[in-house]
């Protein structure tokens, strides 16, 4: 047999082997010089399958880069749009919310002091109604733009939950849900932005009354170990399709026929900033559940780990 080597330049490629094992006829000075010639295009073959190969890699890295550029053109664009419609939103919403609450606030007492039988009773019930929808997204938007750097303060999360359901006692009682409060009497007071993790709370519980149109139960929970607590939120309403898991969270994204598409959205960044996560599980016609998980104390704000099951944000 013959070994000729393959190499360009100074680098080595490998070696190629040639033998006679079946004839066993000599390898005369005619073969070794054919054999150094096919090492030769063997070893420019080599070279150009690697540069090719190469080649083809730095491309596919390249588009990768072209395309993570576009997608980040694009979300800078949209965020400038996003960042103008809602400096507007917000001036609108603060001109519109002092005479929207003279207006609810004459249409409450109208309706108060109206008699059953009064036939303008239906129409005054819906002034109220509609009023009351209204109030809403306005606070929604103004509570979208005041999000800001939050203020921690020692909180006792089970009392902060119960005033939230005394608030929105007329909601649940309007939408014939029904209240389970599972709280943790051990549970110890959390450093958080109080106003903020109400704020989030109503919205989640806002959302958990509307996905219970024909009623249903609500269920809050407290949980803790030693540096995090857990706020869950359940319902037993129509769930959430798996289509939509990617954009809940998004600003003015919503399957409703009303609404702004903040409430969600407040609630994760109010969460992001707590340092904590959020996780959600849901099945269509049986209900969804959210879950909260923040710090206890402020050492651990920016620690808070993602849970590893559900569906997450942090």
């Amino acid at each position: 047999f013959a070994v000729a080597p393959l190499y360009l330049a100074d680098r080595e490629l490998g070696v190629l082997i040639a033998d006679n094992a079946i004839t066993r006829s000599p390898i005369d000075l005619t073969n070794l010089r054919l054999l150094q010639i096919y090492a030769q295009a063997a070893s420019s073959a080599v070279q150009n399958t690697r540069l090719y190969r190469e080649l083809m890699e730095r491309i596919v890295v390249g588009e990768q880069v072209n395309l993570t550029l576009r997608e980040s053109q694009h979300h800078l664009l949209r965020a400038e749009r996003l960042s103008t419609i809602g400096k507007m939103a917000a001036l609108l919403a603060h001109e519109i919310r002092t005479p929207l609450a003279s207006i609810g606030g004459f249409g409450r007492r109208m309706l108060r002091s109206a008699p059953p039988e009064d036939p303008r009773r239906e129409e005054m019930e819906i002034i109220v109604s509609e009023v009351r929808r209204l109030e809403r997204l306005v606070d929604e938007v103004l509570g979208y733009s005041r999000i800001s750097k939050s203020e921690f303060k020692s909180t006792d999360i089970n009392s902060l939950i119960r005033s939230v359901m005394v608030t929105m006692q007329e909601e649940l009682q309007r939408g014939s849900i029904r209240l389970a409060l599972n709280l943790d009497s051990r549970l110890p007071n959390a450093e958080v932005d109080e106003a903020q993790l109400r704020q989030a709370l109503m919205n989640l519980i806002s959302n958990a009354i509307e996905a219970m149109s024909s009623g249903g139960t609500l269920t809050l929970t407290t949980s803790f170990d030693e540096k995090y607590c857990e706020i869950g939120v359940t319902d037993t309403g129509v769930g959430i399709n798996k289509e939509h898991w990617d954009k809940l969270f998004t600003p003015f994204f919503t399957t409703k026929t009303t609404g702004t598409g903040l409430g969600l959205a407040i609630v994760s960044q109010v969460i992001n900033n707590h340092g904590g996560s959020l996780r959600f599980e849901s099945v269509p016609m049986k209900g969804t559940s959210f879950h909260i998980r923040l710090a206890l104390h402020p050492e651990h704000l920016l620690q808070a780990e993602a849970l590893p099951e559900g569906n997450s944000l942090s």
